[in-house]
């Protein structure tokens, strides 16, 4: 409840930001609070997307490398003309290319899961939208 002289009747109540008291929000009010939540939480999980996206991108490209170079150190060691340098880097490379694939793999189900996460946000901030949509077409007819 707020800390008014009365009752707040939709017990929806904030922190008001300089004094620290609660305070009733009235419903139409609440409602585009809400909007307001869900859109800075969409644009929060589209940000983090499009970083693990890039993330995606530039392991690929470092896992595609390290592919090309293992296979170039095992022609190396099949012609027989390797010393042990050559089996230390390929046993080197073949151990960083395990770790980037498993660092793709954890990007990409990170990044299924944002992806899972801002559907869900996108859907239900369009279902506010339009219930305050509705509310807002209400005000109106009914103010006229």
């Amino acid at each position: 409840m707020c800390k008014r002289n009365y009752m707040c009747s939709c017990e929806k109540t904030q922190e008001h930001p300089t004094l620290g008291q609660l305070y009733c929000l009235p419903l139409f009010s609440h409602s585009q609070h809400e909007v307001q939540q869900l859109q800075e939480k969409v644009d929060q999980l589209n940000g983090d997307f499009a970083q693990q996206s890039a993330m995606e991108l530039s392991l690929q490209g470092a896992v595609t490398d390290l592919q090309r170079e293992v296979v170039q150190q095992t022609q190396l060691l099949s012609q027989g003309s390797a010393g042990r340098a050559t089996t230390a880097a390929h046993k080197q490379t073949a151990h960083k290319l395990k770790e980037q694939k498993a660092q793709l793999q954890a990007v990409q189900l990170k990044k299924a899961k944002l992806s899972e996460q801002l559907s869900e946000t996108e859907h239900n901030l369009e279902q506010k939208t339009e219930k305050l949509r509705g509310k807002q077409s209400e005000t109106q007819t009914g103010t006229k």
